[in-house]
């Protein structure tokens, strides 16, 4: 289930979460299709979008959990702010738990920083990319997806996930 929850990031959140990565350029990891800069688990913001993201994967478990199975105790990944520049930054189709690295992942948060030409494309959906603006779905094969190279401005978008506890002790908070 694909979940779309438009204005959950105030603009003056937003600002601060731009600024961070601005102010962050020495810490930037270059993957080629984007760059990338982590939020340090013990600052501020991190903490605030811990609970911001702990609000919307419980409205979305009271939405989508029809068997009252989703895990009540679960990590929050790192949260990574990531920019893709135009015309040569995208992230081609695939899935973000599909790796024994990464298999401990079932619920992918994806928040948009700015407005921008490119979204997010799913299968069978497609979410623009609106500021304040996050998508939350399952990261597994069931739902590959495709971030859309920007083509007038970077597109800025963060992205986090829920882990199962008890595999990674890394990841556990």
């Amino acid at each position: 289930m694909i979940q779309l929850y438009k204005n959950v990031l105030e603009d003056d959140l937003v600002k601060e979460l731009l600024d961070y990565y601005q102010h962050n350029l020495d810490r930037l990891t270059d993957y080629g299709n984007f760059e990338q800069v982590e939020i340090d688990a013990g600052h501020r913001l991190s903490n605030l979008m811990k609970d911001l993201t702990h609000k919307i994967g419980d409205d979305y478990f009271e939405k989508h959990d029809k068997t009252s199975q989703a895990p009540k105790v679960y990590a929050v990944e790192g949260f990574r702010i990531k920019r893709y520049e135009p015309n040569q930054g995208s992230f081609p189709w695939h899935v973000d738990a599909g790796t024994i690295q990464n298999c401990t992942r079932f619920l992918a948060f994806l928040y948009y920083l700015n407005d921008n030409d490119a979204g997010t494309k799913f299968e069978k959906a497609y979410v623009p990319a609106e500021k304040g603006s996050v998508v939350v779905f399952p990261p597994m094969w069931m739902y590959p997806h495709e971030g859309e190279m920007p083509k007038e401005k970077p597109k800025f978008i963060m992205s986090t996930y829920f882990h199962f506890l008890g595999v990674d002790s890394r990841l556990q908070s």
